[in-house]
């Protein structure tokens, strides 16, 4: 998913994320090491964040921009909507649905943009 349209059709179909928690984040760089031999290069930059609850499935941000991982300490962390969006920077996703660009600065929560994002569900929360 890149555009706004696309974006607007998946969160009303899987109701903005509503009673959901993030339970996984996996980060892929795509840089690796063999021996002494070293490849440094983030050429991969994809995170897999696995959702549960009312929706159960994997957020995959491909061409990983930012990830501001601010989680709850205090109470619950389960998820009453999401914000997504697209501009010329990119794919952004945030844990609370009333943030845009606007207000994405001041924003003191969960933050990804990527170049491109794709859902799979999963059957079960396993």
């Amino acid at each position: 998913m890149r555009t706004n349209e696309e974006l607007h059709s998946f969160l009303e179909n899987i109701c903005y994320f509503h009673d959901c928690c993030v339970v996984e984040m996996h980060y892929v760089s795509g840089a690796h090491c063999t021996g002494h031999w070293m490849s440094p290069v983030n050429d991969r930059r994809e995170l897999n964040v696995t959702l549960h609850g009312a929706q159960n499935g994997v957020l995959t941000f491909y061409g990983l921009k930012l990830c501001k991982l601010i989680p709850e300490i205090l109470g619950t962390c389960e998820i009453l909507g999401v914000s997504m969006w697209a501009d010329e920077k990119g794919v952004f996703w945030c844990d609370d649905d009333n943030i845009g660009p606007e207000n994405l600065e001041k924003y003191t929560g969960t933050v990804i943009c990527a170049e491109s994002v794709t859902w799979a569900a999963l059957e079960s929360a396993e």
